[in-house]
């Protein structure tokens, strides 16, 4: 337990408000990835894809910046950015996996039909459990399912995206903690 409080932490901004602004901003990105997918390239098969991994990385690093360079003396940890990042994933996993339910229902309702035909690509007809792996995708391949899984795929990625980019752009060590 001692190596948790080995050191103390200073928040030098009010990284709550910059989440509550730039969150739905990162959400906005996917959705327009999502649209832009579906309207000039492929429509997506999968909730989440690697353009959507690509997007969520690109807002991350745009936001920290800009959150880095309103701080004074551009001080920041990496606990600080860490948290920022989680929290602006978890509010545009949120607005995105709503608008995945949207999608599926009224945007784009061949979506859980393409996702089905490419999950059923995977597997082979003459293996075991093929009936059950039918099963599965079938109740997989609803509209609120697929949006539950990009929005549970989101914040997972951003738990993995979040620790680089707070790697990457943190300008301070926290200090020791001493008891006093």
């Amino acid at each position: 337990m001692a190596l948790l409080h080995r050191y103390q932490s200073t928040m030098h901004g009010n990284y709550k408000k910059f989440i509550l602004i730039f969150g739905p901003v990162a959400a906005i990105a996917l959705i327009l990835s999502v649209l832009a997918r579906l309207y000039f390239f492929d429509p997506i098969e999968t909730p989440v894809s690697w353009t959507d991994n690509i997007v969520l990385a690109i807002c991350l690093i745009m936001f920290t910046l800009l959150y880095r360079s309103t701080l004074p003396e551009r001080k920041v940890t990496f606990k600080e950015i860490f948290i920022l990042t989680v929290g602006l994933s978890t509010v545009a996993a949120v607005l995105y996996a709503l608008y995945l339910w949207h999608y599926g229902l009224h945007t784009d309702p061949d979506f859980p039909q393409r996702f089905l035909d490419s999950e059923l690509a995977k597997h082979n007809a003459g293996e075991d459990g093929y009936d059950t792996a039918v099963e599965q995708v079938k109740y997989m391949a609803t509209p609120k399912y697929l949006a539950f899984m990009g929005g549970v795929y989101t914040v997972v990625t951003s738990f993995i995206l979040g620790f680089f980019v707070a790697l990457l752009f943190k300008t301070e060590k926290s200090p020791r903690y001493t008891k006093k």
